[in-house]
């Protein structure tokens, strides 16, 4: 099995390392197995032949070039170090990144399954290649993500997400539940018993890490919601009754700030305490 790591300059150090180290430990562990599955060829690939990690190293890479007419199973785009959503977008639409967009549509046409975690889901989808495909991405740019690339099937609760052809992962820590999942696909008992040596828990959402206030600075509604619930903490209300006060409909409150808080009684909550979210809401599945 022939994998591609695609690195790009500013990547991130850990998201990098962690894949790589979820996969040498898998290449380990599979030795003690009474039937393993083959083992990986693992390149750490780029357009040249070295990137300059967010930290500043010098990471030596197998020029793409170099791979040609040699099957790749399957290529994973690790994170770049950036946080904010607009420079994000500016990173992935530069047209210095036009290359790196290229080969990764040619890569899903080529029948490569493709993966990529937290920022890196960007260059997924400036390529088009998430488009109808259902994906998750860092949770703190969903709003952004979803208005630059709405025809991607976006819930950025999930810590993984799988589509054809194609897997996403959440915020930095995924790149080991991405990995994971790869190894999965070859072997669902090397896959556990990586993920025990990793002391990996079995994490499934990234609803309990969302803070209302960062996902608010995307919508003006949902910032003007985030105040309206501070103020009225302490007592029971129906969303119609916010979207009222905020002079909107109830269908666009709801389906607004239903992104960020949604009870699972479909009744009115009671709020008690702030601890940066509601205490019976979280984000929808």
């Amino acid at each position: 099995m022939r994998l591609a790591v695609f690195v790009v300059d500013g990547v991130a150090d850990f998201g990098l390392s962690a894949v790589l180290e979820a996969f040498d430990m898998a290449d380990a562990l599979r030795t003690e197995m009474e039937r393993p599955p083959a083992e990986w060829t693992i390149h750490t690939v780029s357009l040249g032949s070295s990137v300059h990690s967010a930290r500043g190293h010098i990471i030596p890479t197998t020029p793409l070039s170099e791979l040609s007419g040699q099957p790749i199973d399957t290529m994973i785009i690790p994170a770049v170090n950036v946080l904010g959503a607009e420079a994000l977008v500016d990173l992935v639409s530069d047209a210095a990144n036009a290359p790196v967009l290229d080969q990764l549509r040619g890569a899903r046409l080529g029948g490569v399954h493709l993966a990529a975690a937290c920022t890196g889901t960007y260059f997924l989808a400036e390529a088009g290649v998430l488009d109808g495909s259902p994906a998750t991405t860092s949770w703190w740019l969903g709003p952004s993500f979803r208005r630059r690339y709405p025809r991607v099937q976006l819930d950025e609760s999930r810590i993984l997400c799988h589509g054809n052809q194609v897997t996403t992962a959440g915020a930095v820590l995924s790149h080991l539940d991405l990995a994971l999942s790869l190894i999965h696909r070859a072997s669902p008992d090397l896959a556990e018993r990586a993920s025990r040596f990793l002391t990996m828990g079995n994490r499934t959402t990234q609803s309990q890490f969302i803070v209302p206030e960062v996902m608010a600075r995307g919508n003006p509604l949902i910032a003007a919601f985030e105040r309206w619930v501070r103020e009225h903490i302490s007592d029971q209300f129906l969303i119609a009754t916010a979207a009222r006060e905020l002079g909107v409909t109830n269908a666009a409150c709801s389906a607004r700030c239903g992104r960020t808080w949604r009870c699972h009684r479909r009744t009115s909550p009671t709020i008690s305490g702030w601890s940066g979210r509601c205490t019976c809401c979280v984000p929808p599945r």
